[in-house]
C-alpha cells in the first residue's frame, strides 16, 4: 500500500512540469506543446484556428497568418486554404466562408468559350463534356440535340454494340462481345498455297505456322500429325518442354500439378512423389517444409497446406477479450468482478492504474484528448481523424491517404490535413458529381484504351467502363508470335517483340502501314519484355535466351547490353526514368524474385524474395509510386513500394488468374490478360473488388499497356544537360550525379 501511495504522489508532483514522467517531455524542443490546463499536443497544432487543448490555450496570443494571394483563399477565420476547393460543397475553412452564397453563385463561365453554361442556374461545366454520353448538367442540356457516333465504312457493327474492323468478320475468332460476327459466315477459302486450314473451316493461318510447337488455331488442329523434332536443350536445374513456349522451365515445376508449358509436358507421366520426414506432401504430390504447414500463406501450389488447421492457439479479441499472462483469453466482463479469472490473478489487482480508480480524474490520464475510464484500468481516445500515438496518450492526425488508398475517385489525388482529408483533382481535370473529368484534350476516364499482344496480331481496344461501348482495331496483324509490348503514348508508337523473328518492331499508330524492325545490328534470341523511357526516348529489353538487359535509342541506334545474368534467368522489366531504377523479375538458384537496379545495371538489390514463386510480368503505378507483378504460379497479383515494404496481396482468385501474363495500371485500375483463361479483365488496384471481363475469345493475350497521360506523366529529365558522346541513363538520387554515359 505504501508503495502505491509513493507512486501516487510522485505522479501528482509531476503534473505541469511534463506530459509524461516516464516519456519525452512536454517542450517545445520536442515539438510539443504544454497546454495550461495540462493537456499535451503537438507543437505544430498552436494556432491553427482549432481548439486542441480543449481549454483553448494554443489558440492565445496568435498571429495572423498570410496567405499566398495568387493560390490561396483567406477565410474569414484567418485560416488559408486552396482556391482550388472554393464553392466545392466542402466546408474546408471551418466556418463555411469558402461555401459562401453570394461569392459563389456570382461565378460566371470563361469567357473564352472553353466553359459551356447550363440551361437551368449559372452552373459551368466543361466544353468537352458536351455531348460524351452522361448528364453533366443537372437539367441535361449539356447533352440535348447530340448525335451518336456511328461505325467507320472500314469497320463492322457488332449486334450488341461496338466496332470491330472488317477484317475480322468471319475470320474464326469471336472479337465481338456477342459473337455477331461468326454468326453466318460460310466455309472460310484458304490460299492452298500459302495458308493452312484449321479443322473448324472457319480459320486460316499462314502455312509457315504449321507444326511449329505453337498452337495457332483455336481448336490446335495445325499442330497435329508433326514430325518430331529434338527437344531443347536446357541448362542444369531446367526441364525441356516438349512443346511450345517457354522451352525450358524450372525443374521443380515438373510434377508439380500445374501446366507450365505448352501442352502440359511437365504434367505428364507423373506418378507418386515421396516426401521426406520432415516434410509436408501437397495433394498435387509436391512436397514443402513441415514448418510451412498452417502458417496463414499459401505454400502448396493447390493450397493444401492450409486446410484443417485446427487447434493453433488463437489470439484473444482485443476489442471483447482480455489476454492473460499465460496466453489465456477471458471476457473483458470479467475483469474486476472480485473474481480470479486469470490463473494468477492480474485480472483482480487492486491500486493504481487497476481495479476500483478513476485514472482520468487526475491530470485526464495524460490523454491528449479524451480519457475514457474502465472497470480495468482506461483508455485514451482520439477524435475521427486521429489516431494513438505508440505512446497509447497522445494523437496524431491520421494520414488517410496512406491507410485509405482507395478512398479517392479515379483521377484524383488525396491531400491529407489535420483531422481529414481531401479529394482533389490532378491538373486537366474538374470535379463534378463526385468524380474527375477531363476539361480539355484528355480522354474521357469513363473510357479507358488498351493496348496488348494477341501473338499473331497487336490489337487497340478502346472500351466505355459501362462495357456496353468498345471500339477495336488492329495495329498490326500477321505476325509471327508476339508477345512483349510497350508503347511511347506522346510519340504515338508501340513496340513489341516476336519470338519468331527474335526482333523487337515498331509502328506508328498515326501510320500502321509502316511497321520497322527496331534491331537490326544487335544480337537478339528472345526478346519477351520491353520498356520505353519516354523521357530520353531509349528502349529497354529483355532477352530470356541470353538472360541480357540491354538498351538502345528508339530507332534502334546505339544498341548495348547493360546486364547479363544466367540464360533463361530474366523475363520482366519496368523501369522509373525520374527515380533512375529498372525492376526486373530474375531467377537465382532455381527461386524467382524480384530485383532492383539503376538503370544503366548497377547497384542491384532483391527487393521481394519470399513468397514468390512465378512472377510473370511487373509494372509501375506512378501516381502511388508502387510496383505490381503477377504470380502465375501462385495465381496471385501483388503490389509493394520500391523499396519492397507495405506489400499486400490485391487479389488471389484462380478463376481470374488462370494463367496471367501482362500487367498495366491506369487510374483507379490494374489490367491484366490471362492466356489460358484468353481474356483481359481489370479490378481496383488496391482492394482486388470489381473484377471485369473486358474482352475473351482471344486468340493468346500477352503483354498489355494502358494508352494513357498517366502512364506515362511528365517526369524530371536528368540528361538534359549532359556531355555524352552517344548515350546518357538516369541514375538514383545519392550519388555525386545524377545520370551517366554509356557506349555502344
Amino acid at each position: 500500500i505504501l508503495s502505491i501511495i509513493l507512486y501516487a504522489m510522485i505522479f501528482v508532483a509531476c503534473v505541469g512540469k511534463c506530459f509524461n514522467c516516464i516519456g519525452i517531455p512536454c517542450t517545445e524542443e520536442n515539438n510539443k506543446f504544454l497546454c495550461d490546463n495540462g493537456n499535451c499536443i503537438w507543437h505544430a497544432w498552436r494556432c491553427d484556428k482549432e481548439n486542441d487543448c480543449k481549454d483553448n490555450s494554443d489558440e492565445v496570443n496568435c498571429e495572423n497568418k498570410t496567405c499566398n494571394v495568387d493560390e490561396q483563399f483567406r477565410c474569414a477565420n484567418g485560416l488559408c486554404v486552396s482556391k482550388r476547393w472554393l464553392c466545392d460543397g466542402d466546408d474546408d475553412c471551418k466556418d463555411n466562408s469558402d461555401e459562401d452564397q453570394v461569392m459563389c453563385s456570382n461565378r460566371t463561365c470563361n469567357s473564352t468559350g472553353q466553359d459551356f453554361q447550363c440551361t437551368l442556374g449559372k452552373s459551368c461545366i466543361s466544353s468537352s463534356w458536351v455531348c460524351d454520353g452522361e448528364d453533366d448538367c443537372v437539367d441535361g442540356s449539356d447533352e440535348l440535340g447530340c448525335v451518336q457516333p456511328t461505325c467507320l465504312s472500314t469497320e463492322y457493327r457488332c449486334a450488341q454494340g461496338g466496332c470491330i474492323t472488317n477484317r475480322w468478320r468471319c475470320d474464326g475468332e469471336l472479337d465481338c462481345e456477342d459473337g455477331s460476327d461468326e454468326s453466318g459466315c460460310p466455309p472460310r477459302n484458304c490460299s492452298a498455297k500459302n495458308e493452312f486450314r484449321c479443322s473448324s473451316h472457319q480459320q486460316c493461318i499462314p502455312l509457315s505456322w504449321k507444326c511449329d510447337k505453337d498452337p495457332d488455331c483455336e481448336d490446335g488442329s495445325d499442330e497435329h500429325n508433326c514430325p518430331v523434332k529434338p527437344t531443347p536443350i536446357c541448362p542444369s536445374g531446367y526441364f525441356s518442354c516438349e512443346f511450345g513456349f517457354p522451352a525450358c522451365i524450372i525443374k521443380t515445376w515438373k510434377c508439380d500439378g500445374e501446366e507450365d508449358c505448352s501442352g502440359g509436358s511437365d504434367e505428364k507421366n507423373c506418378s507418386g512423389v515421396s516426401c521426406r520426414n520432415d516434410q509436408f506432401a501437397c495433394d498435387n504430390h509436391h512436397c514443402i517444409a513441415q514448418s510451412l504447414v498452417c502458417n496463414g500463406v499459401r505454400d502448396c501450389n493447390d493450397a493444401s497446406d492450409e486446410h484443417d488447421c485446427k487447434g493453433l492457439t488463437p489470439k484473444c479479441d482485443p476489442v471483447r477479450m482480455y489476454q492473460c499472462k499465460d496466453g489465456t483469453c477471458i471476457s473483458k466482463s470479467r475483469l474486476c468482478n472480485h473474481r480470479h479469472d486469470c490463473p494468477n490473478g492480474e485480472d483482480e489487482q487492486e491500486g493504481f492504474l487497476k481495479c476500483n480508480y478513476n485514472e482520468c480524474l487526475v491530470n485526464n490520464g495524460n490523454c491528449s484528448d479524451t480519457c475514457v475510464d474502465q472497470r480495468f484500468g482506461y483508455q485514451c481516445q482520439c477524435s475521427p481523424g486521429f489516431q494513438l500515438n505508440e505512446d497509447g496518450r497522445m494523437c496524431d492526425d491520421t494520414n488517410e491517404c496512406l491507410q485509405k488508398r482507395s478512398v479517392c475517385m479515379e483521377m484524383a489525388q488525396c491531400i491529407n490535413y489535420k483531422g481529414g482529408y481531401k479529394c482533389e483533382c490532378y491538373a486537366g481535370y474538374q470535379m463534378e458529381r463526385g468524380r474527375c473529368k477531363p476539361t480539355g484534350d484528355i480522354e474521357d476516364s469513363e473510357f479507358v484504351t488498351l493496348v496488348f499482344s494477341n501473338k499473331i496480331d497487336i490489337r487497340r481496344l478502346r472500351v466505355h467502363s459501362n462495357l456496353k461501348t468498345r471500339f477495336m482495331t488492329v495495329i498490326a496483324d500477321q505476325l509471327k508470335h508476339a508477345i512483349g509490348l510497350s508503347l511511347n503514348i506522346k510519340k504515338r508508337q508501340v513496340f513489341w517483340t516476336d519470338l519468331r523473328d527474335e526482333n523487337v518492331l515498331r509502328t506508328d499508330t498515326n501510320n500502321l502501314k509502316s511497321v520497322k524492325t527496331v534491331l537490326s545490328n544487335h544480337e537478339v534470341r528472345s526478346p519477351i519484355s520491353l520498356a520505353v523511357d519516354w523521357v530520353n526516348d531509349h528502349l529497354y529489353w529483355v532477352d530470356y535466351s541470353l538472360g541480357t538487359v540491354s538498351l538502345a535509342y528508339s530507332n534502334g541506334d546505339f544498341p548495348t547490353t547493360l546486364l547479363t545474368l544466367k540464360p533463361m534467368s530474366l523475363r520482366s522489366i519496368a523501369i522509373h526514368p525520374e527515380d533512375g531504377i529498372m525492376f526486373l523479375t530474375v531467377a537465382k538458384a532455381g527461386k524467382w524474385l524480384i530485383m532492383k537496379c539503376a538503370m544503366d545495371g548497377t547497384d542491384c538489390m532483391d527487393v521481394i524474395t519470399e513468397n514468390i514463386k512465378e512472377p510473370t510480368s511487373i509494372t509501375i503505378d506512378y501516381q502511388e509510386q508502387r510496383l505490381f507483378w503477377l504470380d502465375g504460379k501462385l495465381n496471385t497479383m501483388s503490389s509493394c513500394d520500391f523499396d519492397g515494404g507495405n506489400r499486400r496481396t490485391v487479389l488471389s482468385v484462380f478463376n481470374y488468374l488462370q494463367h496471367p501474363f501482362g500487367i498495366s495500371v491506369g487510374l483507379n485500375e490494374v489490367y491484366w490478360t490471362d492466356v489460358m483463361a484468353h481474356s483481359v479483365l481489370k479490378c481496383n488496384k488496391w482492394t482486388g473488388n470489381n473484377v471485369t471481363v473486358i474482352d475473351s475469345h482471344l486468340h493468346f493475350p500477352m503483354d498489355i499497356h494502358v494508352d494513357h497521360p498517366t502512364a506515362q506523366p511528365e517526369m524530371q529529365n536528368h540528361c538534359i544537360d549532359n556531355s555524352c558522346q552517344f548515350m546518357c541513363i538516369p541514375l538514383p538520387s545519392g550519388g555525386a550525379k545524377r545520370f551517366t554515359c554509356v557506349c555502344p
